[in-house]
């Protein structure tokens, strides 16, 4: 069973996998096993380009967040993805992506809130949704949707799955039988999360944001 802040990512970006085209840039993305069920749409789009500081991603362009070695202007769209807690500056991260867009382009980014500390190599930061909205002014961008991924007990869910697999030894009988209760009791946490709704806006695993450079 997978977190639900996986399975919200999921959510959107198959919701959102009909609107990419033209020239995509994918801030902090893999090649490969990066996102569990989304596929690139690779034939709608004129190119699909990776950028990371790992080269183990299989990333198209090696390089920071901070400082993208493209010209102005030339993305349709910018994807990140649960990048902006592992950077120190999230700020200039999103400068940068305002740069790389042509006026009219889209981004897309996911940041968790409520969630569990996960270096990649590094975990800095989490962002409410009033500094996600500042962030994005701060760089010129304008926000269409933010949105909550998951309420109460998703968060709650997410922290016990985080617990129980970093907590005890691989293979050993006690994780054994907290995965199993985990996966028993998966379908009543979707139930409830579904349930309460209205703290979403205070208790979430984080936040979905879709927005756009405005036109010159």
């Amino acid at each position: 069973m997978i977190t639900f802040r996986r399975q919200h990512l999921n959510r959107v970006l198959n919701e959102y996998r009909k609107d990419f085209s033209g020239v995509v840039l994918d801030i902090g993305g893999e090649r490969k096993n990066s996102r569990s069920a989304f596929v690139v749409p690779e034939k709608q789009v004129e190119s699909w380009t990776i950028i990371n500081i790992d080269p183990a991603t299989g990333a198209d362009i090696i390089a920071p967040a901070e400082k993208i070695p493209l010209p102005d202007a030339g993305a349709d769209w910018v994807v990140m993805t649960e990048l902006l807690e592992h950077v120190r500056h999230p700020e200039i991260v999103l400068r940068e992506a305002a740069r790389l867009l042509k006026p009219g382009g889209r981004i897309l980014v996911t940041m968790p809130f409520l969630y569990q500390v996960h270096g990649d190599p590094s975990d800095y930061t989490r962002w409410t949704a009033d500094m996600l909205r500042a962030g994005f002014a701060d760089a010129g961008l304008d926000i269409e949707i933010l949105e909550p991924m998951g309420g109460l007990f998703a968060v709650i869910y997410d922290l016990l799955r985080a617990h129980t697999y970093r907590s005890y030894n691989p293979g050993s009988l006690g994780l054994r039988i907290r995965v199993r209760l985990l996966r028993v009791f998966s379908k009543v946490f979707g139930l409830l999360d579904r349930r309460t709704g209205k703290s979403r806006s205070f208790i979430t695993t984080g936040w979905f944001v879709l927005g756009h450079r405005p036109e010159a």
